[in-house]
C-alpha cells in the first residue's frame, strides 16, 4: 500500500504490485522479468512498468553486460551460492563501489 499526498492536502492510497518471471536462457543461466503495477484507489492502473522476460534484444544487453562484470555472472546463474548470499553479495558489491567513490 502507498499513501501519498494530493495537491490540495489530500490523501491517496495505492497499491502497488509486483509480477516476477525467469525463462531459462542458456545453460545455467535465468533472464528474470516481470511487471511492478501500480493501482489507484478505484483499482485503476495508473503507472506500469515492464521488463520484459522474453525479449531479445535485453537479454543480449544482459549477456553483454555479464561479460564485462564477470563477477555478477553468478547473480544469474544455477550455481551457488543460495539465493539470500547472492542478495548479500551483490548489495555488498554496490556498497562498497559507493563508498569509494564517496
Amino acid at each position: 500500500m502507498l499513501r501519498r499526498a494530493g495537491p490540495h492536502g489530500t490523501v491517496s492510497f495505492d497499491l502497488v504490485a509486483e509480477v516476477l518471471q525467469r525463462r531459462k536462457a542458456g545453460k545455467n543461466r535465468w533472464m528474470y522479468g516481470g511487471a511492478t503495477v501500480i493501482l489507484d484507489g478505484m483499482g485503476f492502473i495508473r503507472y506500469l512498468i515492464v521488463k520484459n522476460v522474453a525479449s531479445k534484444t535485453r537479454e543480449k544487453r544482459v549477456d553483454d553486460y555479464l561479460r564485462s562484470k564477470p563477477d555478477c555472472a553468478t547473480h544469474f546463474s544455477d550455481a551457488s551460492p543460495a539465493g539470500a548470499s547472492r542478495f548479500k553479495r551483490l548489495h555488498g558489491q554496490r556498497r562498497r563501489r559507493r563508498a569509494e567513490h564517496s
